[in-house]
């Protein structure tokens, strides 16, 4: 699945910007609406109902679930429009993706503070707007340009299949973790040596430095979500979280000044 999906990455990014903006805003909605439905309970619920003992009345716990329905409604519309706003923002370039982002994160907060009665969900905003900046960031690395943008996605790729092979855990766990940073390591190394242009100097460690350091935090924060259950398309973006918006904005600094 890993190298299929690393495969899709490359073909997209060598077909240009529109191609990973359609390409990554699919797999955005799929990842952000199952975490929503993770956070929030419904993606359990089948087999929380099964397990839960029937009260004499009867109608109790069939009343809670109608009841969730419409804010579960709204926090899956939040994820759609982020996860199909933000890539297709980015293709005109970082200050439209961040004016856009801002916009989208402003109603997403405006919208579940009035609809919220216990206290901020902030599991559902990440959940919905996560996705969406990892998907956006790709394609923003991809507007930055080719090089850039495949060193960027060889390096995640190569972070989660080390992670994955020799991990203990469904995300690595802290053995998998150490083996994706010396692998991102290793990149780095080749990148420093042979990419030359567009990185030169200390740029190929300093952003590559990034990821190795970045994505084990990301892929740590999305497995909060759904620790127990496999989201696969979660597991696709979960290391771009924080990695891919740090190398856009250090590569923008960087290489494209």
């Amino acid at each position: 699945m890993g190298l299929a999906w690393g495969a899709l990455l490359v073909a997209a990014a060598e077909l240009g910007t529109d191609a990973v903006a359609a390409l990554m805003a699919p797999v955005a909605v799929i990842a952000s609406v199952s975490g929503v439905r993770e956070v929030t309970g419904a993606g359990r619920s089948g087999g929380r109902a099964r397990n839960r003992p029937r009260s004499k009345g009867g109608g109790r716990g069939r009343r809670s679930a109608p009841r969730r329905r419409p804010a579960l409604r709204r926090s899956q519309a939040i994820a759609v429009t982020s996860s199909i706003l933000l890539p297709l923002a980015a293709l005109g370039g970082p200050i439209v993706a961040a004016v856009v982002g801002g916009l989208v994160a402003a109603g997403a907060v405006a919208v579940l503070l009035a609809r919220s009665e216990r206290g901020f969900p902030y599991a559902v905003l990440f959940a919905s707007l996560g996705p969406a900046v990892a998907a956006a960031s790709v394609v923003l690395a991809r507007g930055q340009g080719l090089s850039g943008a495949l060193t960027l996605l060889a390096a995640v790729c190569l972070y989660d299949m080390a992670s994955f092979l020799t991990g203990t855990g469904p995300r690595g766990g802290p053995v998998g973790a150490i083996v994706g940073v010396v692998t991102v390591g290793v990149l780095a190394v080749f990148v420093a040596a042979v990419v030359v242009p567009p990185f030169s100097g200390h740029s190929p460690w300093i952003l590559l430095g990034l990821v190795a350091a970045l994505a084990p935090v990301g892929v740590f924060a999305f497995g909060r979500i759904g620790p127990e259950r496999r989201l696969p398309a979660l597991r696709r973006l979960d290391s771009l979280i924080l990695a891919g918006p740090a190398w856009v904005i250090a590569a923008g600094l960087m290489l494209h000044q």
